[in-house]
């Protein structure tokens, strides 16, 4: 397998595992350990955020997603915005992903392959 192939299928594989819907989960969060993780992991500094592998911040972008789903509901019965505060702590999430494999392409020369395929739509 080529280099160009194998950075290529381990760039479809990060796509994926951070791809929130995709993952399995045995049970829906509860909404109390929803707003417990936001609360811990929403006070950290970006500086604090970078330094957390790959391996740590997909699984909260994950929790986060099913908390948004779980805590509508529960928004809507205790009148308080926690759904959307989910979904924010999420967005910042699914950002850090999407810079370091950018950054990922750039320091392996892929840029120019990845916008000529994309460019011919190859997605």
């Amino acid at each position: 397998m080529s280099k160009t192939k194998l950075i290529a299928a381990l760039l479809l594989g990060l796509v994926v595992l951070s791809h929130p819907f995709l993952a399995q989960d045995d049970h829906a969060p509860l909404p109390e350990q929803c707003i417990a993780d936001y609360n811990l992991w929403s006070g950290g500094s970006k500086d604090s955020l970078e330094r957390l592998p790959l391996t740590v911040i997909q699984p909260r972008q994950i929790e986060m997603s099913n908390c948004a789903s779980v805590l509508k509901s529960f928004d809507s019965e205790h009148k308080t915005g926690h759904a959307v505060e989910m979904l924010l702590l999420y967005g910042t999430y699914s950002g850090h992903i999407s810079h370091r494999a950018l950054d990922f392409i750039q320091r392996h020369g892929l840029m120019k392959e990845f916008s000529l395929e994309d460019a011919s739509g190859q997605r």
